[in-house]
């Protein structure tokens, strides 16, 4: 056997022990997932009614100690994602404003171009995802 036989054998065990291992994690990991569905669908069904209990009677905040730290409602405003739609939305917008009949169709076609510049010009990166499909 030469060695580049004996290296691919090698790297073909050590693959092996490997994947199997992953495997044997990814059915501990799902097991346990399994197990945690029906309690954070009972949590968050909690929190629901927490949260209505609270609006409905005006209590903006709160604070709860308990043994080992606190519940806390806060709230706060957040701006909403950005995303494709919105920027087309928002840039059409502003191209727009000004825009009088006589040049509307013009300022349109601008931010068309200046959309699709953003969208063709956006940076890539690549990136490796090791994934187990089920047969």
């Amino acid at each position: 056997m030469s060695s580049s036989e004996q290296s691919s054998n090698h790297l073909q065990s050590q693959l092996k022990s490997r994947v199997a291992k992953y495997v044997q994690y990814d059915n501990y990991i799902n097991k346990i997932q399994d197990q945690l569905k029906p309690l954070n669908s009972e949590k968050n069904k909690i929190k629901k009614e927490i949260l209505y209990l609270l609006k409905s009677n005006n209590i903006p905040k709160l604070k709860i100690d308990l043994p080992d730290g606190h519940i806390r409602l806060v709230s706060d405003e957040r701006p909403q994602a950005i995303n494709i739609k919105y920027i087309t939305h928002a840039i059409t917008q502003y191209f727009m404003m000004d825009a009088n009949s006589n040049n509307m169709h013009e300022r349109q076609a601008e931010a068309e171009r200046l959309i699709k510049y953003i969208l063709d010009n956006r940076e890539t990166k690549q990136k490796h995802i090791l994934t187990r499909e089920y047969v």
